[in-house]
């Protein structure tokens, strides 16, 4: 699941120029990460691979 989302983002950046968006996209896959493997610690913001891919859509 990670692995795959880590993938089509490395993807994006080869195709886009830098930005805050993919910045932002990274910091969200590592929430994600966070969210599936570190549960106590607890995520800053609500995450799930939708509200990636959507994030990723969006640009």
């Amino acid at each position: 699941m990670v692995e795959e989302i880590q993938r089509e983002y490395a993807q994006l950046r080869q195709e886009l120029p830098p930005s805050d968006a993919l910045h932002e996209i990274r910091w969200m896959i590592e929430e994600l990460r966070i969210n599936l493997f570190a549960q106590a610690l607890g995520t800053a913001y609500p995450i799930s691979e939708q509200r990636i891919y959507r994030a990723m859509d969006s640009l």
